[in-house]
């Protein structure tokens, strides 16, 4: 890949190496320098980060300067001698402005075709962001990034000559030369929305959010690609560059499983598309995939990114949704024996609970009945101590508690009288709770019709009734007969 970021042209390049070349060379001449002394060198190189609030420092010209951009360790660099100049004559300076012309650092080869180079030698970076090659012969070298942290774009290979003029003394030589090539950092970063989704059957969303490298020059590819969780159901993508929404088929090339399924979702950036981050590297790309949840677990979702220039891909640290399981067993109060029949719902409130409103769908349903066992299982409940890829605290607003409500009691037996509250924490299929129903009126004996001392009654009644009726005949019969 090439280092986009910072790409000059080969006609730049060739130009800006041959003129340090002949500074070096005829400024010795022009102000009468001492020449070369054949003693050893060293060359410095510091490495700091480059980017929009930390821009290239001054000038490079060898000498130390004072950087405040933030340094990069861990940055190996490898240098070269390049055997066939020998900078202790005239001409080994003049024929290095013939090879300053044909110096191509995206080359295979640098341009450098039969250059006979010498052994490397590799050092990394400190935690001040220093190399220091010492004891080097005087010489031409070429210097490349041969290893760099995740998310740095590696700098392009430059020649260096040791010793240089020095550029303000002009008939002094600087045999301990400072370097400071900047790298642009690429970030990506991935996180899990899940907002108001609860449980297994709702949807979440994915968001990626990657930098666009600083610096100039055209960009050849940016690539983001996200293998989706088995757990996963795919439901669209949306490609932000900003609060830009960018075009499908325009802007960026999708493929994506079908919606329902899981597998590799890849966006890369067309031509039209690579001109827009080019014109927006202030802002960052983001990328929202909304997906089903499919089934409980804990949800691991990877993103690989491949920014432009030779920087390799980007392993994005995976954002986690977890979903478990809650079960519980529903037994008669002071037996123990199992209840079946038992119809349960989950609510977000207590008082949603009480009012029966508002029950969770859990992959399609909202009651969940308890079997011959007594057992309620209820599966695919968000973690009660996760949100949004990070664990949360009791006292946290997204912390979540769950209450249960008893719809439907089984034959013979009374409701909870009130909701319980739950958690969920785990994929453990054991009992978290043992919830008691008691019979009818607790098997208080009811009085009803034909039972005991109200038989009794209802026959005095009866007597009573008939004793009523039979005065009311005499005293008719009487009348009749007056």
């Amino acid at each position: 890949m090439v280092n986009a970021t910072t790409r000059p042209s080969r006609r730049a390049l060739a130009a800006t190496t041959g003129a340090m070349l002949l500074a070096s060379a005829f400024g010795v001449a022009a102000s009468a320098a001492p020449t070369v002394e054949d003693k050893p060198t060293s060359l410095t190189i510091h490495k700091h980060e480059q980017s929009e609030e930390h821009p290239a420092g001054d000038p490079a010209d060898g000498l130390e300067q004072t950087v405040t951009s933030p340094v990069l360790e861990g940055v190996e660099f490898t240098i070269q001698k390049l055997e066939d100049y020998d900078l202790l004559t005239n001409d080994g300076w003049a024929d290095l402005v013939d090879l300053a012309d044909d110096f191509d650092p995206q080359a295979s080869d640098f341009g450098l075709g039969s250059t006979t180079l010498g052994p490397a030698e590799a050092l990394t970076t400190d935690s001040n962001g220093v190399a220091f090659f010492d004891d080097l012969q005087v010489g031409a070298y070429i210097v490349s990034e041969t290893d760099v942290p995740a998310g740095v774009t590696p700098a392009l290979p430059f020649l260096i000559t040791l010793p240089m003029t020095h550029p303000n003394d002009l008939d002094t030589w600087i045999y301990d030369v400072h370097v400071y090539p900047k790298n642009s950092i690429t970030d990506a970063s991935k996180t899990v929305e899940e907002g108001g989704s609860f449980a297994v059957g709702q949807d979440v969303t994915w968001t990626i959010t990657t930098d666009i490298p600083y610096g100039e020059g055209t960009f050849d590819e940016y690539i983001i690609s996200d293998d989706l969780d088995e757990k996963l159901g795919y439901v669209s993508t949306e490609v932000y560059v900003g609060d830009d929404l960018l075009v499908e088929g325009v802007d960026y090339d999708l493929v994506a499983p079908a919606v329902g399924n899981n597998g590799e979702i890849s966006i890369e950036f067309t031509e039209a598309g690579l001109t827009h981050l080019e014109n927006n590297r202030d802002r960052q790309v983001q990328v929202k995939i909304t997906t089903t949840i499919l089934e409980m677990g804990e949800i691991e979702n990877s993103v690989t990114f491949t920014p432009p220039g030779p920087t390799p891909p980007i392993l994005v640290p995976p954002a986690v949704t977890k979903f478990g399981n809650f079960q519980i067993e529903k037994v008669t109060a002071g037996t123990g024996d199992p209840l079946e029949g038992a119809v349960f719902s989950v609510y977000l409130s207590e008082q949603d609970a009480r009012d029966g409103v508002n029950a969770i769908e859990i992959d399609g349903e909202t009651e969940f009945v308890s079997g011959s066992d007594g057992i309620v299982s209820i599966e695919g409940l968000r973690y009660s101590g996760w949100a949004n890829n990070q664990e949360v605290d009791r006292d946290d607003d997204e912390f979540i508690t769950y209450w249960l409500g008893e719809v439907k009691a089984p034959a013979g037996f009374e409701l909870l009288a009130a909701p319980i509250s739950f958690e969920v924490d785990s994929q453990d299929s054991g009992i978290a709770a043992v919830v008691k129903n008691v019979p009818k009126n607790v098997d208080f004996e009811i009085p009803v019709l034909g039972a005991g001392g109200t038989t009794t009654f209802i026959a005095s009644g009866v007597i009573l009734a008939l004793a009523g009726a039979g005065v009311l005949i005499l005293r008719s019969r009487k009348t009749a007969a007056v």
